[in-house]
């Protein structure tokens, strides 16, 4: 079983990842530091940095849930994350913005919630290629680039 444990650097949850650990689990670790568990990252748990603070993690770890594990619950928990959003936005677009944003347009939010994590995510996972100034580089797994061909190459036949 997959597991993703927030606050996975704290008392309680270290002790939760050790026993999936011995019992076989893939567990990922949430969290902002995680100097207290390396003994943890050692037995193959994997570090996820975020900070649940941060207001595009939580929606960024439900989104993931949501299509790593589809399930009604997790689909329920990513449409109540947005839920509560668009209610946070809508009292901060009327109590400290002036209503900049019309209503007319506030369909817009959870839109944009949705994509720019996806998109984030489908950066992280999936291969692709840049062009950049004439240069060509591929995006890895992980976020590293690797130069596939510079401007200066010439592929033309003489």
């Amino acid at each position: 079983m997959h597991l993703l444990i927030t606050g996975g650097t704290g008392f309680l949850s270290r002790r939760v990842a050790a026993i999936a650990l011995t019992q076989g689990h893939r567990v990922r670790l949430m969290g902002r530091d995680f100097a207290v568990v390396g003994d943890l990252l050692a037995a193959g748990a994997e570090p996820c940095k975020a900070d649940l603070r941060d207001p595009t993690a939580l929606p960024l770890a439900l989104l993931l849930l949501t299509f790593a594990r589809p399930s009604r619950r997790a689909t329920l928990l990513f449409a109540a994350c947005h839920a509560v959003s668009f209610a946070v936005f809508a009292q901060i677009n009327r109590a400290y913005l002036n209503g900049a944003t019309p209503p007319s347009r506030a369909w817009l939010v959870p839109l944009v919630q949705t994509i720019l994590p996806a998109q984030v995510a489908a950066a992280l996972v999936l291969p692709q290629r840049i062009e950049w100034r004439g240069h060509t580089m591929q995006v890895e797994r992980g976020g590293g680039f690797r130069l596939v061909q510079r401007r200066d190459d010439d592929t033309s036949p003489a």
